[in-house]
């Protein structure tokens, strides 16, 4: 179960180009949790994710029923949306916004909205975020409070299958002050994801250290088994702390999403060095009339590669030897990481492929 912070995002997102779906899914499953002190137990759950994005906008926007056994429901509903306007080498600036509604049956329900500005930047190998934003909340008893929030991420490839991840969340809310440190690891293999999260917070609203371990295995093109475990802090709406338990199952809607996380056992990336700064990379990927390699080295602009003949498309590029992070972008508008090849989550939802260079 994902608990609403006040730094959950975004309540209602409206993308301003002309964004093609990349993943919409359904889930179904049961759930052991407590989502306020008098709805509590095992439940049957139901959901269902979109994800979409183009070269300089994204979106993702996840919504869930829960049906309890002693005859209460619980439903959640959260979108994120952000734009980018500024790009400089490996240094980005843009906006981000958005919020989440929780409620439970008996008309208890709370809620938070925020949107600020987001700076992006690449060092070596290692990807950060920092943002702000400002806000309100709507508490479970009914008051509402002013919201502003500061958040620092870091992403950094330990290997091409494990990532590490950190993150410092402070939160201001009236008198209301607290700051969330968190550390996380992802595993990625062919067909299995597994991540494994904790963080402890200092200031008001100090709770015990909480974490989670999460999985998924993709069972075919069209079908992954999820599950995760773990507990979860009290958080500003005031919702109570607690265990919770998930498992379930998720079926792919859209070619695109079942395309993208599906293993292509034809698909491939090869990296050759062709002189003492370039390097030629080779990718093989079916089914594209125009494929173009965007990557952090110079802000995500597109790349056009060559097509080789069949489903291999190739480019020359100027790399440093490293670790870099980047997608494909399909006929100009699917943004794509190649099967086979080691990824890390990027800031708005989706995934980035890793590019090593030696």
């Amino acid at each position: 179960m994902n608990r609403a912070t006040p730094l959950a995002l975004a309540l209602f997102v409206v993308l301003t180009t002309a964004g093609t779906a990349q993943d919409l899914s359904v889930a179904a499953g049961g759930v052991h949790a407590r989502y306020a002190d008098t709805v509590a137990g095992t439940a049957a759950s139901l959901s269902a994710r979109w994800r979409g994005s183009s070269a300089s906008v994204s979106g993702l926007a996840e919504g869930s029923v829960s049906q309890f056994a002693t005859g209460e429901w619980a439903a959640q509903f959260a979108a994120y949306g952000a734009g980018l306007f500024l790009e400089s080498g490996r240094v980005t600036l843009g906006v981000a916004g958005g919020g989440d509604v929780n409620a439970v049956e008996g008309g208890t329900w709370s809620g938070t909205a925020a949107v600020g500005p987001v700076l992006s930047a690449g060092v070596g190998q290692v990807f950060a975020t920092f943002g702000a934003s400002l806000g309100g909340v709507r508490r479970v008893d009914e008051s509402s409070l002013a919201l502003g929030t500061f958040t620092a991420r870091a992403q950094v490839p330990l290997s091409e299958i494990v990532a590490l991840e950190g993150g410092l969340n402070g939160i201001v809310a009236d008198s209301v002050r607290y700051a969330d440190v968190t550390i996380g690891v992802t595993l990625r293999a062919a067909r299995l994801v597994l991540g494994v999260t904790g963080g402890a917070r200092a200031g008001d609203l100090a709770d015990d250290p909480w974490g989670h371990v999460s999985a998924e295995y993709v069972v075919s093109a069209l079908a992954s088994l999820e599950g995760a475990v773990g507990r979860y802090a009290q958080d500003l709406t005031g919702f109570t702390d607690g265990l919770f338990g998930a498992i379930g199952v998720r079926l792919r809607l859209t070619r695109d999403a079942r395309s993208r996380l599906a293993p292509r056992p034809a698909a491939a990336l090869t990296v050759d060095r062709v002189g003492a700064d370039r390097v030629r990379v080779t990718v093989r990927y079916p089914d594209a009339e125009r494929l173009e390699l965007v990557g952090e080295w110079n802000g995500w602009a597109p790349v056009a590669l060559a097509p080789l003949g069949g489903d291999r498309w190739t480019v020359e590029l100027s790399l440093d030897a490293g670790i870099h992070q980047f997608a494909l972008l399909v006929d100009g508008s699917e943004w794509a990481v190649p099967d086979g090849v080691a990824s890390i989550p990027d800031d708005f939802g989706g995934r980035v492929a890793l590019l090593v260079v030696r």
